[in-house]
């Protein structure tokens, strides 16, 4: 019997700072909505302000994917 062929995957990595041509379309928004969540957020501080800023910047871009549709 023949050589059985074996298929073999391999992630290559991106280099460090490079971003992804799929992601490219969402740096402006992500920017822009990290800067607004980060003045919402500013008076929180630690855990809390991690979540509202998680939170805020989740709903932003949900928003911002529905504007689009």
């Amino acid at each position: 019997m023949g050589k059985e062929k074996q298929i073999i995957i391999r992630n290559t990595p991106y280099k460090k700072g490079e971003i992804p041509k799929h992601l490219k379309q969402y740096t402006d928004k992500l920017a822009q909505a990290s800067r607004e969540c980060a003045l919402s957020t500013e008076d929180l501080t630690g855990m809390e302000r991690v979540q509202a800023m998680n939170a805020c910047v989740s709903q932003k871009m949900k928003e911002e994917g529905t504007k689009n549709e």
